[in-house]
């Protein structure tokens, strides 16, 4: 599905289709939903849940995705920021200080040493 029709999704559809992708991988491992609420450590009603409504707890999808062996995906949500080739600091930030006036040297001609 394109990002925008995701964008334009109301967050109630994105978690229903969520639940059904759910559902529908743990038929394709040929789990029953108690065989995955046992694996999870979940009841059965909550994984009926999951799959019905997409709505549960971080902790219940996280549990789901590790039974399923997903979890390592959960990190595709948000990539890691990794450091760009065309960053100029190269990955070093510098730190924001406050503005301190540094006193201003003047140099004249001829002063010069």
């Amino acid at each position: 599905m394109a990002s925008q029709t995701l964008a334009s999704e109301p967050p109630a559809a994105t978690l229903e289709r969520l639940g059904a992708q759910f559902e529908a991988y743990r038929i394709s491992r040929n789990l029953t939903q108690e065989d995955l609420a046992k694996a999870a450590g979940l009841s059965k009603n909550t994984v009926i849940n999951l799959e019905k409504t997409g709505a549960g707890t971080l902790d219940s999808v996280l549990r789901v995705l590790d039974a399923l062996d997903l979890k390592d995906r959960l990190f595709l949500l948000v990539p890691d920021t990794k450091v760009s080739p065309l960053d100029p600091l190269g990955g070093q930030r510098q730190r924001a200080s406050r503005n301190k006036k540094k006193p201003v040297r003047t140099v004249r001609w001829g002063d010069e040493q």
